[in-house]
């Protein structure tokens, strides 16, 4: 990605500045919550910042998506089998770990409890591919969820509810709020490239 500030361009996957006047630095990584415009049109109080498109409607990378042969902008190659090269992954970092979570295990399950490092990580996964990360604390390691019906999701930790769980709200346990933890969506072939030694989510 390129800042409109220097011109400089900047790793999605680790933040890091690969080329322009902030080459060296770093940024900081913020959770935040992918969705769909419909949705974010309800949240109260959101601004909204619109950059002109180059070109129309359509994205340069179009057929970059679709292609599966074509790994990364220089065409490298990609030999790693877990996963397909361009399936999409949810990547979870902390100082010590990095985990991949591939997203339609998310889909299907609309919540995932994860394991990265020593700390435990619930993904909510809200519709058209959103997604969001909540850091669950050390005294709710026994955090189960459950789905009464395709509605309401249920948090439980010994005979204890916390009641339905939204997506698209602050998440709370017992009356506190739930620390948000960056979630970072990219093809398997980035993820991997970047972080090979890389854990991954298994159902």
């Amino acid at each position: 990605m390129e800042d409109d500030q220097t011109g400089s361009l900047w790793s999605q996957i680790t933040g890091e500045c690969i080329k322009g006047e902030m080459q060296g630095k770093k940024l900081t990584l913020f959770p935040s919550g992918m969705t769909i415009f419909k949705s974010a049109l309800e949240i109260p109080g959101i601004e909204f910042l619109k950059k002109p498109e180059r070109g129309g409607d359509k994205s340069v990378y179009e057929k970059y998506f679709v292609d599966n042969n074509k790994i990364g902008i220089f065409g490298n190659t990609f030999d790693d089998s877990t996963f397909a090269s361009k399936d999409i992954i949810y990547g979870l970092q902390s100082s010590t770990a990095r985990l991949a979570v591939k997203s339609e295990y998310l889909n299907e399950k609309r919540v995932i409890i994860a394991t990265l490092g020593d700390q435990k990580i619930m993904l909510i996964g809200g519709e058209d591919n959103t997604v969001a990360g909540y850091k669950i604390p050390d005294h709710l390691k026994d955090l189960a969820v459950s789905f009464p019906d395709r509605n309401t999701t249920i948090l439980q930790t010994g005979d204890e509810n916390f009641g339905e769980l939204k997506f698209d709200r602050i998440i709370q346990v017992s009356g506190k709020k739930l620390d948000s933890h960056p979630v970072i969506t990219a093809f398997w072939f980035a993820w991997k490239s970047f972080f090979p030694s890389t854990d991954v989510y298994t159902p």
